[in-house]
């Protein structure tokens, strides 16, 4: 598969979460990889989500912290697109972990990469509800229990949603996202706009 089409599908997702966002895109990687799309995806779909008060309750002062675990060339990509950037207010700070073992401290978005699979489980009991938003791009990540999951559709890199694993976790999911989704679980329930 080229990274042609996949990065002009991609760069649509991109664009209509964020006219900036698709922009900068654009001019960082030209023609890019899979990683950098997802990286770049895994930055925008963070702007449509909200966190309960209490985890940025101290201002625009606390950092939102993504970990990216076993995935480090999303890692890296992302630690370009978030310099200097701020979702809600806040500056976005990257942890990038080889190991599901490192992960500690707190935080406000965990990608597991897919090579993690096997701990995938473990790693989701071990957050214990806590206002977490997981993201992978592992198969069937969202019905085990993660929020959100990146897969391939065709030439085009996709998302899927789980409305029910985002509320046990108390995170709001703009009805904006959703409407990009490529399947969401638990539509029919009430959708935050």
């Amino acid at each position: 598969m080229s990274a042609g089409p996949l990065w002009l599908a991609s760069l649509c997702l991109i664009g209509l979460l964020s006219a900036r966002g698709a922009g900068a895109a654009a001019a960082a990687y030209g023609e890019a990889t899979k990683e950098q799309l997802k990286a770049a995806m895994l930055f925008q779909v963070a702007r449509f989500v909200e966190w309960p008060a209490t985890r940025s309750g101290g201002g625009p002062s606390v950092p939102l912290v993504i970990a990216v675990v076993d995935a480090d060339a999303i890692g890296q990509h992302l630690s370009q697109i978030v310099e200097a950037q701020t979702i809600a207010g806040r500056p976005v700070v990257v942890k990038r972990l080889r190991r599901a073992g490192d992960l500690t401290g707190p935080f406000d978005l965990l990608f597991i990469g897919a090579a993690r699979d096997e701990a995938i489980p473990g790693l989701l009991r071990s957050l214990g509800g806590a206002a977490v938003l997981t993201v992978s791009d592992s198969h069937d990540f969202v019905r085990r229990g993660g929020i959100i999951a990146f897969r391939e559709d065709r030439d085009r890199i996709a998302f899927d949603v789980s409305l029910a694993n985002a509320r046990r976790a108390n995170l709001r999911i703009s009805s904006r996202l959703l409407s990009l989704a490529k399947t969401v679980v638990g539509r029919s329930e009430e959708v935050d706009p």
